[in-house]
C-alpha cells in the first residue's frame, strides 16, 4: 500500500456505503463510532460486500500521485511531529 494516499478514507467510505446499501444498521452504527482507519480495516468491513467489487472483477484501478518531496515532508511531519 502506498502510504498517505487516502486509501483508508476511500476504504472507510466504501464500507459505509456498502453497509447502508445492504441495510446493515449494526455495521453502520459501529463504523460511525470508530476512527476512519480502525473502521476501514476492521473485520466488520471485510465481512461486508464492497460496492467497488472484488479484485477478480474487471474494474479499472487508479492511483493519484503526489509530488515526491511534498509526500516526504508530509510523511515526516506526520510521523515526527505528532
Amino acid at each position: 500500500m502506498i502510504s498517505k494516499n487516502g486509501h483508508s478514507v476511500i476504504q472507510y467510505v466504501s464500507c459505509l456505503l456498502a453497509a447502508v446499501q445492504s441495510g446493515n444498521l449494526e455495521v453502520q452504527n459501529w463504523l460511525l463510532s470508530q476512527s476512519t482507519y480502525i473502521g476501514a480495516f476492521s473485520p466488520s468491513c471485510r465481512g461486508i460486500r464492497s460496492i467497488w467489487g472484488r479484485d477478480e472483477d474487471a474494474y479499472k484501478k487508479f492511483v493519484f500521485l503526489r509530488d515526491p518531496l511534498d509526500r516526504f515532508v508530509s510523511g515526516w511531519l506526520f510521523v515526527c511531529h505528532r
